[in-house]
């Protein structure tokens, strides 16, 4: 059965579908993805959904913007997911916040690129259960991951990544499934061993030293979480986003790749330093107001750590 003929019976059965639009490959993305973005009939809607898992069309859907996860509706049809929150989380690389004990606890950490794909894909499923990572979903990113982008497109610069963070005696403890593109990186999924102190934030403010390092202007976080406000992320309006991901989206100096294995440390490290100064507290602030201030940010990041990392899936 043709996909376009499978989704009209899908939404005869479905009020949900139905009431949702049905994207496919040989549609115009680009100028959807503008409606979706600007029409008050799509204020409040976050997805779309299709039958198609194919890789290019899967990549022209995150350049335009949307984040795709997979769906199993009553374990009936596989279903591609692709959203836009009316609100999306955003990393600026030079706003997370690190902290002494995260500094301290990296020293025994190390930090790879597409080392082990796999083994991040089993650590999120052994955390989260397989949640979106259904077969079809593994194999398209398995397949992204391996072959790269292989459209039309000239311009899109489109890639599946692992990031996996080790221990000192070489052991996955925390790892993250995202994508690239152009000079902007979005998280899909992550995990962190259970039994691991700080591990998952470790994993988290490393991988912003890394992606700082090597060109990359933006950090998507996707759906809003608290974990990832307290880590210093930002919420953007969902034309917002869009309009500031356009203007990176063909970035060509951005490139994410780890050679070797990277000191965790090293990376915390340089990021910390290469913060810009922050701003002196004026003089007519009261003492007490300061501490006040500086308690309830040292609170915060003592709670971010101490939280099991709980990322999207």
């Amino acid at each position: 059965m043709h996909q376009l003929e499978a989704a009209r019976i899908m939404n005869l059965v479905s009020k949900w579908h139905q009431s949702r639009e049905y994207l496919h490959p040989g549609m115009n993305l680009a100028d959807f993805a503008k409606r979706f973005c600007s029409d008050k009939k799509y204020s409040e809607v976050a997805y779309c959904w299709s039958f198609s898992f194919d890789p290019t069309f899967f990549a022209h859907l995150c350049y335009e913007g949307f984040l795709s996860i997979c769906s199993y509706p009553s374990q009936i049809v596989y279903t591609l997911m692709p959203w836009i929150d009316p609100e999306r989380c955003v990393m600026d690389l030079d706003s997370i916040h690190i902290s002494k004990k995260v500094l301290k606890r990296s020293n025994k950490y190390s930090l790879t690129v597409n080392k082990s794909f796999q083994q991040v894909i089993d650590g999120c499923i052994a955390q989260h259960g397989e949640s979106w990572l259904h077969l079809p979903m593994r194999a398209l990113l398995k397949s992204l991951n391996s072959s790269g982008y292989s459209g039309e497109k000239k311009n899109v610069r489109f890639a599946v990544h692992s990031i996996e963070l080790w221990d000192d005696k070489k052991l996955l403890v925390a790892g993250d499934i995202g994508y690239t593109v152009g000079g902007c990186y979005t998280s899909m999924t992550g995990f962190r061993k259970e039994g691991t102190v700080s591990a998952g934030t470790i994993q988290l403010v490393a991988t912003c030293g890394l992606l700082k390092e090597v060109g990359f202007q933006m950090w998507d976080l996707g759906m809003v979480m608290k974990y990832k406000k307290d880590l210093g992320a930002t919420v953007l309006k969902r034309q917002e986003f869009i309009k500031r991901f356009h203007v990176i989206r063909d970035e060509t100096k951005a490139f994410l790749k780890t050679p070797q294995a990277i000191s965790a440390r090293r990376l915390i490290k340089s990021l910390k330093d290469s913060k810009p100064p922050t701003t002196k507290t004026s003089a007519n602030t009261s003492n007490s107001s300061a501490a006040g201030a500086q308690t309830r940010q040292t609170r915060t990041l003592e709670e971010v750590e101490s939280v099991t990392r709980d990322k999207k899936s």
